[in-house]
């Protein structure tokens, strides 16, 4: 009778310890399946928050789009005085927020359909 009662409880932690092995898997494949499908619906932005001025917004744009950005808005600015070196300002950017988030790196991962907007200088509409 001992035996049979050594064998049981033996039996009943083998399939414990393989229920638990089990969950512990089928938690892990889960959690890879749905952080690669997040992974490859978001791109990298390649450009930080703190390089991106000086750049030319429409240059920006269509580089964006090429990462597969898709929501990406434009939005003119003049400053109050013209710059002595205007055509070398003008459709420069001055910020770039990404879901209102104005601070970020170069390799940040964003959702594809994200809210891009870019602030630029725009002179030549309201000067010349």
């Amino acid at each position: 009778m001992r035996r049979a009662n050594g064998r049981l409880k033996s039996g009943m932690v083998l399939l414990i310890t393989l229920v638990a092995v089990s969950a512990i898997a089928l938690v892990g494949l889960v959690t890879y399946f749905y952080i690669k499908d997040y992974n490859d619906s978001c791109s990298i932005i390649s450009y930080d928050s703190l390089t991106i001025d000086d750049e030319n917004a429409y240059r920006v744009r269509e580089l964006l789009k090429v990462k597969g950005f898709t929501n990406i808005r434009l939005v003119p600015t003049i400053a109050d005085e013209i710059p002595e070196d205007l055509e070398a300002r003008d459709s420069n950017v001055i910020s770039l927020s990404v879901n209102g988030k104005s601070k970020f790196d170069a390799e940040d991962r964003f959702k594809s359909d994200a809210e891009i907007v870019i602030t630029y200088y725009d002179y030549y509409r309201y000067y010349i």
